[in-house]
Formats: structure tokens, sequence, C-alpha cells
């Protein structure tokens, strides 16, 4: 359940943009990445990546 509300809040706004107008070359590029690099951030996986020495340690 918890997937496809994910899903309906990230593709929704997208849809209704499609809907009404032509979409930028990207556009849901930039949302997907975008709720990725977040969702990275607040579960800490991010931490990991930025450390000087990542693959290593």
């Amino acid at each position: 359940m918890r997937m496809i509300v994910t899903n309906l809040v990230l593709l929704a706004p997208l849809l209704l943009l499609a809907r009404r107008r032509h979409l930028p070359t990207g556009a849901a590029t930039a949302v997907l990445t975008t709720a990725a690099l977040l969702s990275g951030m607040l579960t800490g996986s991010w931490a990991r990546w930025s450390s000087p020495g990542w693959p290593w340690t």
C-alpha cells in the first residue's frame, strides 16, 4: 500500500502537467532524481556515499 501511495504522489504532478502541456525533456528524471536524493538523505544512506573513503570503508 505504501508503494502505491508513493508512486501516486510522484507521478500525479507529472501526469497532470503532461495532460495540459508538453513536458520539457528530462522533467520526469528531475522529479524522480530529486525524490530519490531526498529519500536517501532522510534515511541516512547519503552519509555513506559522501564520506571521503566511501568505497573502502
